[in-house]
């Protein structure tokens, strides 16, 4: 049988989830089409390649999420800083009412 074979250099720039990852997967074996990821040495014609393949985007969709939850948790951070620095006072609202800064 002849096959044709992708080589891709990194598995996360396939998906951005577990789920994604394995539809691709799915299309392409679908398509008669084998994955080797060269950086990595994966070959997800063999079993031990496909759970290699899952386990390592369960590991990058973790470190997705992480890095989100950390840009999140920054940004949350410098919020109350931002508005000082770029000059602009918060007012509390029982100065609102009175009409001081």
């Amino acid at each position: 049988m002849v096959r044709d074979r992708s080589d891709q250099c990194e598995i996360a720039g396939l998906g951005r989830s577990l789920q994604d990852l394995i539809a691709f997967l799915t299309e392409l074996h679908a398509l008669k089409i084998d994955l080797y990821l060269h950086q990595q040495g994966v070959d997800t014609t063999t079993p031990g390649g496909k759970a290699l393949f899952q386990m390592m985007g369960v590991f990058a969709e973790f470190e997705r999420s992480i890095t989100q939850d950390r840009i999140h948790a920054g940004l949350l951070v410098l919020a109350p800083k931002a508005s000082v620095s770029a000059g602009h006072r918060s007012r509390s609202p029982s100065s609102a009412k009175s009409g001081t800064p």
